[in-house]
């Protein structure tokens, strides 16, 4: 999702990679995670979004969410 939404190659992201480093804006961010609630069918708070800093940051609230 990040990769496409930002055009970056996959192979240039993992999961420790600091989306800062991708040159990933404000608003980037916002529609990655548009795309995320969109793709997983769940809701990111205002408060996690704030704390996203990298890939695992994403995936660790998805899984956060279906552990409930």
């Amino acid at each position: 999702i990040i990769s496409n939404r930002v055009a970056i190659p996959v192979s240039a992201i993992t999961a420790d990679t600091n989306l800062l480093e991708l040159d990933i804006d404000s608003l980037d961010v916002i529609n990655i995670v548009m795309d995320v609630e969109y793709s997983f069918n769940v809701k990111f708070e205002d408060d996690e979004i704030v704390e996203l800093r990298t890939p695992s940051d994403v995936v660790n609230i998805i899984m956060s969410k279906f552990s409930k």
